[in-house]
């Protein structure tokens, strides 16, 4: 926004379901394939032009919390929780 010098955006993407590994052959029967579940992001990126060369910014990272799951078959294989992560910034341009 040019009067208040700030911007925001809030972000969500789906990944999912994917194969991560194709399924083989076990003796007389087959594995099936591991499936890496839905993932649900959502973010949030933001600024402030606090001057002319002063910037700040703000990023938080998988604001839902949401767990990485791989699947085979009906057996979770893999429950990965990678957390949320939030940065802060400065920048300084002249």
């Amino acid at each position: 926004e040019p009067v208040t010098h700030f911007s925001a955006s809030l972000i969500y993407n789906v990944v999912g379901p994917r194969i991560v590994d194709v399924g083989t052959r076990a003796g007389d029967g087959i594995l099936p394939d591991i499936e890496e579940l839905p993932f649900h992001a959502l973010d949030l990126v933001s600024s402030w032009e606090a001057t002319k060369h002063l910037k700040l910014k703000l990023k938080w990272r998988n604001m839902l919390f949401q767990s990485r799951r791989l699947q085979q078959g009906s057996i979770l294989t893999l429950r990965a929780d990678p957390g949320t992560f939030v940065t802060v910034g400065l920048e300084y341009t002249y």
